[in-house]
């Protein structure tokens, strides 16, 4: 079995994410790139707004236990990477 290290807010925030795909491709018929956008544009906020009400800990904007996390990437990060590889595609097109 697979062991995918995160915690509860990474974990929660991914679920949003894919609520918010499965709604923007399934249920409005969008095209993928500005949905998967969207999700990556959800995570950066969903995590940035935790973040900063923890901002006077040290390493908060990096940190585990601070916001949402998978693996060993803030959601933050994953977030971004989503939305910088959707809108190449969007921008290919």
């Amino acid at each position: 079995m697979i062991w995918i290290r995160s915690n509860s807010w990474g974990l929660a925030m991914f679920v949003v994410g894919g609520l918010i795909a499965g709604a923007g491709s399934f249920i409005l018929k969008i095209d993928d790139a500005p949905v998967l956008m969207s999700v990556g544009v959800s995570l950066i906020m969903m995590d940035v707004i935790i973040r900063v009400r923890s901002r006077n800990q040290p390493g908060w904007l990096l940190h585990q236990q601070c916001g949402g996390y998978l693996f060993y990437m803030p959601m933050w990060l994953i977030g971004s990477v989503v939305f910088a590889a959707n809108l190449l595609k969007a921008l290919q097109v």
